[in-house]
């Protein structure tokens, strides 16, 4: 199986929406979050990828957390930084399994 997405309120620990195919479906889902309910909703939530393993098995690593989805977010709007409109950084970071 390949990689997939979801999206996880860190204050909370659930799972808000997925699993998504692509990074960009999750991204898409954060979008509406700060749309309807306000960017401080998203600061707490991360997109984690989920990728297979040879035992069958799957790891976690966070995609981005959602402060920093914001700043990225904001600098494509504003056309600032190095962050490309139609994709947020995949700088990656390895998450524990909830036990």
């Amino acid at each position: 199986m390949a990689t997939f997405y979801e999206v996880w309120d860190d204050d909370s620990g659930n799972r808000v929406g997925g699993p998504f195919a692509t990074q960009a479906e999750a991204e898409i889902l954060l979008n509406d979050v700060v749309r309807v309910t306000g960017a401080a909703a998203v600061r707490s939530m991360a997109i984690i990828a989920w990728d297979a393993n040879v035992d069958g098995g799957f790891s976690a690593t966070t995609v981005i957390e959602g402060s920093a989805f914001l700043v990225h977010t904001q600098e494509a709007v504003n056309g600032t930084g190095s962050a490309d409109p139609n994709t947020v950084s995949r700088a990656r970071s390895v998450v524990e399994p909830a036990r």
